[in-house]
């Protein structure tokens, strides 16, 4: 759905879950989440869930590392 609907509406946190589900770009979807932090800040209706959105994008982002990696090193 958001690669098809890409064309139509487009923001950080699209991009973010696009980088991360669609093109498995770890470090681009890292950059998105950055960008979608100050955009879930600024919301009106979202600005007070700020910390916990970036709690679970940074779990999803870590669930999905691990997917699709067999060995992960933690040095």
């Amino acid at each position: 759905v958001i690669q098809t609907e890409e064309y139509q509406y487009q923001d950080p946190v699209t991009s973010f879950l696009k980088e991360l589900y669609i093109e498995f770009d770890f470090e681009a979807a890292q950059r998105e989440l950055t960008l979608a932090e100050k955009v879930v800040g600024d919301d009106f209706f979202l600005g007070e869930f700020r910390e916990e959105f970036l709690d679970n994008a940074r779990y999803l982002i870590s669930e999905a590392y691990c997917r699709i990696h067999q060995k992960i090193d933690i040095a």
